[in-house]
């Protein structure tokens, strides 16, 4: 009996040999000489670091001889400074309440802790910054996070978000991620209307009536028409990861 070949595998074959014949004129094909998932590396990220230098740090209730921010330089020193595991890997800014703005020529700043790239002389300048640092005064932890916000939203040769900093760049990179991360012993203290007048971050100027650690009331169970125009419904399954147990003025924000 005569065998019929399957419909299927001829038309097959025929877009095999029409490949082939493709390219046998045309250039070679540009296969991928890559693993996948390793094609493309994400801009490394922007990181803030704010350091809580208030009098409390000076504290040793631990039971050893190791002030709390003598804890922190260390910490600093051991994982960043005095190793290179992480060198290239980030771009930093720093602050504290003595070098307080980005950038700052004070608290031992000297207006050389903008974003940088973590390696060669910002990294020495990170490290003497962080050997310098010292505990007193008050603690005005929201003027930190404040700042780091205002400084985000930098335009111009100095923004965060150039390809490299201090220099113009048309086209930054918004999809680079970006990090605050604060180092701190506790709750704030003091708002610093003196320094800045113009604070009015979440309508502190109204909630806060001195500058002592007056109550802000429960905020975060609150609804609120963010910035962007955007709402912050106390209803809405997403904010939960926001909001405390609720009924309290105590300020329950993990800075």
């Amino acid at each position: 009996m005569k065998q019929i070949k399957p419909p299927q595998i001829t038309v097959l074959a025929a877009l095999i040999a029409a490949w082939c014949a493709q390219g046998a004129l045309a250039a070679p094909l540009a296969l991928a000489q890559y693993p996948a998932g390793t094609a493309y590396n994400m801009p490394i990220p922007n990181v803030i670091l704010s350091v809580d230098t208030s009098g409390s740090m000076s504290s040793n209730k631990d039971g050893t001889s190791k002030t709390r921010i003598d804890w922190v330089k260390a910490g600093l020193q051991n994982t960043l400074i005095n190793q290179s595991k992480y060198d290239n890997k980030f771009r930093l800014a720093w602050q504290s309440f003595a070098c307080n703005n980005i950038p700052s020529n004070s608290g031992n700043c000297g207006n050389k802790n903008a974003i940088g790239l973590f390696s060669s002389t910002h990294k020495t300048d990170f490290g003497t910054w962080v050997n310098a640092l010292s505990a007193t005064g008050w603690t005005p932890s929201h003027q930190l996070v404040w700042n780091a916000g205002q400084y985000l939203m930098t335009t111009g040769a100095n923004s965060p978000w150039n390809t490299t900093p201090g220099t113009a760049d048309n086209n930054p990179l918004t999809c680079r991620k970006a990090y605050h991360i604060f180092l701190t012993d506790g709750g704030w203290n003091r708002y610093k209307e003196d320094i800045i007048p113009s604070y009015n971050a979440f309508n502190f100027q109204t909630k806060m009536i001195t500058t002592s650690a007056d109550r802000i009331g429960d905020a975060d169970q609150t609804s609120i028409t963010l910035p962007d125009g955007k709402l912050y419904s106390i209803t809405d399954p997403q904010t939960r990861v926001y909001r405390g147990a609720g009924g309290s003025d105590t300020p329950g924000v993990c800075l």
